[in-house]
């Protein structure tokens, strides 16, 4: 069984509208850490990034940030709410080492453009 950690914050749907709680109920799974054990990891966090943390966590790789540049991930979150499957779109951004916001987002391709690292669900997600 393989285990991960879970990216959490208050969230809002963009489909029923409604708010997540900041847990592991909106389902944000990743792997990113080099020892996962399903802790929630939120605003204030630690969380160091590098090329094998990229690779162990399934995303890809838009453009590595440049020195002193906040790190912006995308990945992707499920509703609680949501009767109609609600899945959608967080972008977490991490500065010098810390989660510094983790927030819901559009899925566009301006999102895209001004983002380091995309997890496979949303690269999938933006195929379909």
């Amino acid at each position: 069984m393989s285990v991960f950690d879970y990216f959490v914050g208050t969230l809002k749907c963009s489909i029923c509208k409604n708010i997540s709680d900041s847990n592991s109920s909106t389902n944000m799974q990743t792997k990113i850490r080099e020892n996962p054990n399903y802790e929630e990891l939120g605003v204030g966090r630690s969380l160091q990034i590098n090329q094998y943390a990229i690779d162990r966590g399934n995303y890809t790789v838009l453009r590595w940030p440049a020195q002193n540049e906040n790190i912006v991930i995308l990945d992707m979150w499920e509703c609680q709410f949501c009767d109609k499957g609600g899945r959608n779109w967080a972008k977490i951004i991490v500065q010098n080492g810390v989660i510094s916001e983790v927030f819901s987002v559009e899925k566009t391709q301006q999102v895209v453009n001004h983002s380091h690292f995309i997890s496979d669900e949303c690269l999938h997600d933006l195929e379909d």
